[in-house]
């Protein structure tokens, strides 16, 4: 271990006894555990890297769309809430979008004006008997393109209603499909 004069501050050997420079007494120089400060260091990060994550894959992914979503239910935008569908749907003409509009805004409206509060319950994956008839949904759709799909999730919301208008709390299980990179809803195999 090095030392140090008090006096001036210059180092010496470990062998001095008083200070080459001004005659005075020398203290050890602390030895400073870098490898706590590095520790210290990595349980920060790992505790920053983990609350981010927690908040990215809450507000981002399957979970974040649906999030989106509810919050259109809430502000009564069935607008915004057709801006979830997968645009295949809209390609051949089957349906479009004022359509899906139309048919949506008592839904949403009913929605908004008696629900207070939501939560996400659960995040699952389809069994093979569901998935399979998710599949036989999507293909009937000329445009939809299977290898555009990436996944499919379950999505279970608790709504809180008001008890006033006769319903407290109901599950909804969303489909929610990722495909061509993006997260959508898919409403025809969604259970109210």
């Amino acid at each position: 271990m090095a030392k140090i004069c008090s006096n001036c501050g210059l180092k010496h050997k470990d062998s001095a006894t008083k200070c080459a420079g001004c005659n005075a007494p020398l203290e050890e120089l602390p030895v400073h555990k870098k490898k706590k400060v590095y520790v210290i260091l990595a349980a920060i990060l790992l505790v920053l890297i983990g609350v981010s994550t927690f908040f990215i894959m809450r507000y981002t992914g399957p979970d974040g769309t649906v999030r989106r979503i509810m919050r259109c239910y809430s502000n009564n935008d069935p607008e915004g809430v057709v801006d979830f569908f997968p645009e295949f749907l809209f390609e051949a003409d089957w349906v479009t979008r004022e359509m899906l509009v139309d048919q949506l805004s008592g839904n949403v409206k009913e929605i908004s004006n008696y629900m207070f509060s939501y939560y996400l319950e659960d995040t699952k994956t389809p069994s093979t008997s569901e998935m399979n008839e998710i599949m036989t949904q999507l293909n009937s759709f000329p445009d939809f393109d299977e290898d555009q799909l990436d996944d499919v999730k379950y999505i279970t919301v608790n709504f809180k209603g008001n008890a006033t208008y006769l319903w407290t709390a109901n599950d909804t299980r969303f489909v929610m499909i990722k495909y061509d990179g993006s997260w959508y809803w898919w409403p025809f195999d969604t259970i109210f």
